[in-house]
C-alpha cells in the first residue's frame, strides 16, 4: 500500500492542479492534504476535495516543512496504516509507473528512501542528490559568492547516460518515496527546522544507523522549483535567513560544533549575506541605467 504526503500554504491553485493528475493514479492508495495553517482561504478550497482517496487536514500552526510532513505521515500511519508513504511538494510532475518502481527499491533491506532523477525547470540548477555537508562546507554555503567563484559543490557528478541506481548521502526533499517502518526508527523528520536543510538532516539520521538513499536515474520527475516557497517568501533576504538558521541547527545538533565555530558560522553568514543582496541590487542598478 502507497499513501502520499503534500503539504499546502497559501496556494490552493498549485495544489489542485497537482491533485488533478495523481488523484487519478491507482497505485496511490490515498493522498493527505496538510494545509499548514494557511493565513488564506487555502483550507476551505482544499476541503472542498475532501474523498475517500483525499484526505485534508489543518495543522494548529505553521511549523515548517519537517513538522508538516510528519502530521502528514502519522494521520497516514494511524488511518491507512501505511507501509510506504510518498513525500511530495505540489509542484513536481510524475508518472504513475515512478510509484511502484520506488516500491519495489524499497524491499532492499537497507534501503529506507529512494528517488528518481530531478529534471528542474527553472533557471535555477538543482542538485539531484548530494554528500552530506561537514562544518567547512557549511561556511561555504553562507559565502555564496565565494562558493561561486570557487565552484565549490556537494552534488554528485553523474554521466549523462548512466541508467543504475546509485546510493546517495541525501536527496531533494521535493519528491521521494519512504519506507515508514525504517524511517520511525530514525523519528522521522526532525522538527527543530522551519525550511530548508531537512534533507541534510535526515539523511545524517539514516547514515548514523546504516540506512541508505536511493537515486534511480532511468526514471525522472519534473520540478517546477520554488513555485510554492517563492510564492508564500516572497523576501530573499528572509530565505537566505531561514537557510542559515537551519545550517546552524544542523551544524549545532549533529556536527556539535563548539562555541568558537559558532561564532565563525555566524560571521560568514553575515559577510555572505550582505555580500551577496549588495551585489544583487548592484546588478539590478545596472541592468536599470541600461535599460532606462
Amino acid at each position: 500500500m502507497v499513501d502520499l504526503v503534500v503539504l499546502n500554504y497559501n496556494d490552493a491553485i498549485t495544489v489542485k492542479e497537482y491533485l488533478n493528475k495523481v488523484i487519478q493514479y491507482k497505485s496511490v492508495n490515498h493522498i493527505v492534504v496538510v494545509d499548514n495553517s494557511s493565513s488564506d482561504n487555502s483550507y476551505i478550497q482544499l476541503k472542498q476535495l475532501q474523498s475517500d482517496k483525499v484526505h485534508v487536514i489543518q495543522t494548529m500552526e505553521n511549523g515548517g516543512y519537517a513538522k508538516g510532513n510528519n502530521i502528514g505521515i502519522q494521520y497516514a500511519i494511524k488511518n491507512f496504516k501505511s507501509k510506504y508513504i510518498i513525500i511530495s511538494n505540489p509542484d513536481v510532475q510524475f508518472e504513475e509507473k515512478i510509484v511502484d518502481i520506488l516500491k519495489s527499491k524499497l524491499k532492499n533491506p537497507i534501503v529506507v528512501s529512494a528517488t528518481v532523477k530531478m529534471i528542474c525547470t527553472s533557471s535555477i540548477s538543482l542538485p539531484m542528490a548530494w554528500k552530506l555537508p561537514s562544518f567547512i562546507d557549511c561556511l561555504f554555503e553562507n559565502l555564496l559568492i565565494l562558493r561561486k567563484i570557487t565552484k565549490k559543490t556537494l552534488e554528485y557528478k553523474f554521466e549523462e547516460n548512466m541508467t543504475n541506481d546509485v546510493f546517495v548521502e541525501a536527496i531533494p526533499g521535493s519528491f521521494f518515496m519512504i519506507d515508514v517502518y525504517k524511517m520511525r526508527n530514525v523519528g522521522f523528520f526532525d522538527e527543530g527546522t522551519f525550511l530548508y536543510y531537512e534533507e541534510n538532516i535526515l539523511g545524517f539520521k539514516y547514515r548514523n544507523i546504516g540506512y541508505k538513499q536511493l537515486l534511480v536515474l532511468n526514471e525522472s520527475y519534473i520540478h517546477n522549483h520554488s513555485v510554492s516557497i517563492n510564492k508564500s517568501i516572497k523576501s530573499e533576504s528572509k530565505r537566505l535567513k531561514l537557510a542559515y538558521n537551519s545550517r546552524k541547527y544542523y551544524c549545532k545538533k549533529y556536527l556539535k560544533i563548539n562555541i568558537f565555530q559558532q561564532a565563525i558560522l555566524a560571521i560568514s553568514f553575515y559577510i555572505g549575506r550582505i555580500n551577496f543582496l549588495t551585489i544583487k541590487k548592484m546588478k539590478y542598478f545596472f541592468n536599470e541605467l541600461c535599460h532606462g
